[in-house]
């Protein structure tokens, strides 16, 4: 099936049990009549096209049996290929059977769908059998399908390739390319435990060789660095000597010798995909027709010497030279095998008559080629015309005034089927609603519903009201209430000074209303919260303040007259404990004591400065906590007027 999601006004799936809309053909299958529309098995199959056009007698029959075919498969069939509000799917149950009737009827927009489902399968279930997915993909020539399976058996083993039942029905190319992925994802492994290998090998010999340290044997010329891993190792190897702290490293040295090179790893690896292909190819397999496939095709690209050379090979050998040699000659020649062509795959263009064509729409001096059948599947309005007692209904062209030609193209490219299902845009979005409205479209007057609502969550202020005023014209429910919802974040004066506002139904502009004051109300509550919790800190915080001026005055007066009692043992007559009654006061005789007696005191005139400062700052405390409740009672207030202003 085309992807358009075509829908129509009726609920559900098509049953074709009676006539309906302009239905003018019958396919017999197993006693069950189906009632279709020759025009659009015409636009599907190029088969059914020819059965009624060319000199066949389903040409003219009115009922026509489809033999060998089963009913409920036919069902399905016609089910993909008719538009309805249900559409139909492909699905594991239907996909065969569907690739079977699509190859038969040359159906390939339908055979694309299955390879589409397919290819999905594939990709996203790890335990789906990729083996049997490729048969299917070689047998219908489903090239996407084939490159996959190919690419996801990479992951199997070769316990689970060697045994597959199906494993004989793998083209050769196929099943070169799937070994060749399998021994691709061996090598990148093999080269990461290469890697991790040396890079252990080199982590011990440098710890063996620091570990020497203490030994001093003169094998490791202290005198100069040993900048290399080989270097190290060779110094290591020539260590025989023993000592109570370590004893000799010559042993060890040796095996990491070996290990480093162990044959070398691409050497190793070799051998091991040489032993991987010969138990893949060989036993019952050398003797399959799959087998003699490859000599066939080797012999056929290769020049004379090549082939004199593999009369001297024998046993397993052969089978390596003959992968190698097919890997290196045959891939160019198959890197690419048939596509499926898809006849639906380009839009159609209306302009000539085209599928059994059966009316001509006339818009603005263009004729667009139609069918009837097509026109009523789809609209009631155009059902009617052709049904009813109007002129259009015998009439072979029927003239749309008021329409514009670009827009009832793309109308109807809508409606009809093609390789790349049409998008509603926000270009086309309103013209094709309004043209849909028209012609009672439900199914495209849903799908332009469905792209306004997904874009009016990232339309601007500015332009939400549109959208309302555009689903309340057309009694599009979901986009009301997205547009309403939406609408809820718009102050007042954005909401009144909109071109739209006066088109706004009472009901829906309450629910806006509404809406605001909601959001408003939640937005004060939160505020509140929050002021309430800073009124409840400055409360603390008021109370710290207090504490601390309280508890800093009393220690200041403590120390001024702990100072006046400290001149007056010594002797300063200016002091007058009776006059020095609090702080004030010591403060003011400290200020005035600039006498310096020897040996006992000096001058205390300058340390009251400092003991004045902190009283005055001390005393501030009082001041500036009012200061503050006096703010956070004005802001506060701000922004509850702000709020205010908003609504």
């Amino acid at each position: 099936m085309t992807n358009i999601n075509a829908k129509r006004a009726s609920s559900g799936l098509p049953d074709f049990s009676e006539p309906w809309k302009f239905s003018d053909a019958i396919l017999s299958v197993e006693d069950q009549r189906f009632h279709v529309h020759r025009s659009t098995l015409a636009f599907w199959s190029p088969v059914f096209e020819r059965m009624f056009t060319s000199d066949f007698k389903e040409k003219n029959s009115d009922e026509i049996p489809l033999p060998g075919k089963k009913a409920n498969e036919i069902a399905e069939l016609l089910q993909i290929m008719y538009p309805s509000l249900e559409e139909k799917r492909v699905t594991k149950a239907n996909c065969y059977f569907l690739l079977d009737l699509a190859r038969e009827y040359q159906i390939t927009s339908i055979t694309q769908k299955c390879e589409d489902f397919l290819v999905a399968v594939i990709k996203t279930r790890k335990n789906e059998d990729v083996i049997a997915e490729l048969i299917v993909g070689q047998n219908f020539e489903l090239k996407t399908l084939v490159k996959t399976c190919v690419y996801e058996a990479r992951r199997l083993n070769l316990k689970q390739l060697k045994r597959h039942p199906k494993r004989a029905e793998v083209e050769p190319n196929n099943y070169l390319q799937i070994a060749e992925g399998i021994i691709a994802r061996l090598e990148e492994t093999c080269a990461e435990v290469k890697s991790s290998s040396l890079k252990s090998v080199s982590e011990i010999i440098n710890s063996l060789y620091n570990h020497t340290q203490p030994k001093r044997v003169s094998v490791y010329n202290y005198g100069r660095v040993s900048s290399n891993d080989m270097e190290k190792l060779n110094l290591l190897k020539n260590d025989k000597d023993k000592d109570t702290r370590c004893g000799n490293l010559s042993n060890s040295a040796e095996s990491l010798d070996r290990l480093q090179h162990i044959s070398d790893f691409e050497k190793l690896l070799k051998i091991s995909v040489e032993k991987a292909i010969n138990t893949l190819w060989l036993d019952d397999f050398k003797s399959s027709e799959l087998y003699a496939q490859i000599c066939r095709q080797i012999y056929r690209f290769t020049d004379k010497s090549q082939k004199e050379s593999y009369k001297d090979l024998k046993g397993p050998v052969i089978v390596v030279t003959v992968v190698a040699q097919f890997l290196s000659v045959v891939r160019p020649y198959t890197r690419s095998c048939p596509m499926a062509t898809n006849n639906g795959g380009e839009s159609p263009d209306f302009s000539q008559p085209w599928k059994l064509s059966d009316v001509v729409l006339v818009v603005e001096e263009k004729k667009f080629h139609v069918h009837r059948a097509m026109l009523a599947l789809w609209s009631p309005v155009f059902e009617k015309m052709f049904t009813s007692e109007f002129q259009e209904k015998e009439k072979k062209e029927i003239p749309l005034p008021d329409k514009k030609a670009v827009e009832f193209k793309e109308f109807l490219l809508h409606m009809y089927p093609s390789g790349k299902e049409r998008a509603v845009t926000e270009e086309n979005c309103c013209y094709l609603l309004k043209l849909a409205h028209e012609y009672q479209m439900t199914a495209i007057v849903e799908r332009c519903e469905d792209f306004m609502v997904g874009a009016v969550k990232a339309k601007p202020n500015n332009s939400i009201l549109e959208y309302l005023v555009t689903a309340q014209t057309y009694k599009l429910k979901n986009l009301k209430l997205a547009s309403v919802k939406r609408s809820h974040s718009l102050c007042l004066g954005e909401l009144k000074s909109n071109k739209t506002y006066e088109q706004i139904e009472r009901e829906n502009l309450k629910e806006i209303m509404e809406g605001i004051i909601e959001r408003l109300d939640r937005e004060l509550n939160q505020s509140q919260s929050v002021s309430a919790t800073r009124e409840i800190t400055i409360d603390k915080m008021k109370g710290i303040h207090i504490s601390v001026r309280d508890d800093g005055l009393l220690r200041v007066g403590n120390i001024a007259r702990s100072l006046v009692r400290h001149a007056y043992g010594a002797n300063k007559g200016i002091y007058s404990l009776i006059n020095c009654s609090d702080t004030e006061s010591c403060l003011e005789a400290l200020a005035n004591d600039h006498l310096t007696m020897s040996g006992k005191c000096t001058g205390l005139s300058e340390t009251v400065s400092d003991l004045r400062k902190l009283k005055y700052s001390l005393e501030a405390l009082n001041s500036d906590i009012a200061l503050e409740a006096h703010s956070q009672c004005s802001k506060q207030k701000g922004e509850k007027a702000s709020r205010a202003r908003l609504f």
